[in-house]
């Protein structure tokens, strides 16, 4: 897994696994867990932050959700991850699997 030296010697590890609904991702995941030696944090699409689970919510309740409106939810909601979750854990340089 390549490294990535910023500031300093300080690594950054981040790991997004990305895919349709059904392609495997998580099933990847869980081949890799038994191969990580350190301690990582990992974080699901919809419901790891706090406007996330309001928003799957949303997603799970409304049926006629347009597509475009979806999007920009799905935006706000990856927005939201990386504000409240990612940032503060990769400065210290903490594993992030994001699903």
């Amino acid at each position: 897994m390549p490294k990535l030296k910023i500031k300093g010697e300080k690594m950054i590890k981040l790991i997004v696994f990305e895919g349709l609904d059904g392609s495997g991702k998580t099933s990847l995941i869980n081949s890799l867990q038994p191969h990580l030696k350190n301690p990582y944090q990992l974080y699901q699409g919809l419901g790891s932050s706090s406007l996330g689970k309001e928003i799957r919510g949303l997603f799970l309740n409304f049926q006629q959700v347009d597509y475009l409106t979806r999007f920009y939810l799905s935006l706000a909601n990856m927005a939201q991850i990386q504000a409240e979750l990612i940032v503060s854990q990769l400065k210290n340089n903490q594993l992030i699997i994001l699903d």
